[in-house]
């Protein structure tokens, strides 16, 4: 059985994620089973979850950042 988009976002929601939040994600896809989508869809569903304008930081990302030498992420897009 696969995960769907509503069900994340039903589940963050469960988690008390709202809209205008800043949040750090520390998260394992595989823990999820298999996940419709993928990892992109879990980052869409975190999105529609928090709204424009927020913030997510996922502490993977930010490491293979710092491995490129690139120090500060202004206005990145995921």
């Amino acid at each position: 059985m696969s995960m769907t988009k509503i069900e994340i976002e039903n589940g963050l929601m469960q988690l008390g994620v709202t809209a205008g939040m800043m949040l750090e994600v520390h998260s394992s896809l595989s823990s999820l089973g298999y996940v419709d989508g993928g990892a992109l869809m879990v980052i869409d569903a975190l999105k529609h979850i928090v709204g424009r304008g927020c913030e997510i930081i996922q502490d993977k990302i930010i490491k293979r950042f710092h491995k490129l030498g690139i120090d500060e992420l202004k206005g990145e897009e995921i």
